[in-house]
């Protein structure tokens, strides 16, 4: 792991992340410097785009869509404070093309009568002894 990427994992340690969300902070970190070919030292919208249609073009949902530019805004925004970088466009990409009116709608999933009755059956009662 390169310095900035070490720095990085400090700051989210500093500011009390769990172990986990530092993992996923990470990694996303990593595959996105990866994506630019190193840790950028400007970085534009057009950068985004193209990470995001790189996304997209894997078929990820767009919830997981949304977590890696959640996750590449908080590094935009630590290479920033570093003075790494000038400006942070992760923001206003996030605005224009990740909306959650374009999330994909999930079919609702309801159990049949017959389930629902045997459910309520199998609830034992604190009263009951077993």
């Amino acid at each position: 792991m390169n310095r900035i990427l070490e720095s990085y994992k400090s700051d989210l340690e500093l500011r009390g992340h769990a172990k986990t969300t530092i993992e996923s902070e990470l990694s996303v970190a990593e595959l996105f410097t990866k994506f630019l070919n190193g840790i950028p030292q400007d970085i534009e919208k057009d950068d985004l785009k193209r990470y995001l249609s790189h996304l997209r073009s894997r078929n990820l949902r767009q919830g997981s869509i949304g977590h890696y530019f959640s996750a590449v805004n908080t590094f935009l925004d630590f290479l920033l404070e570093e003075g790494v970088i000038n400006n942070n466009p992760a923001p206003h990409i996030r605005k224009r093309y990740l909306n959650s009116y374009k999330a994909e709608k999930r079919e609702r999933r309801i159990i049949s009568v017959k389930d629902a009755v045997h459910l309520v059956n199998s609830i034992v009662s604190p009263t009951t002894k077993l």
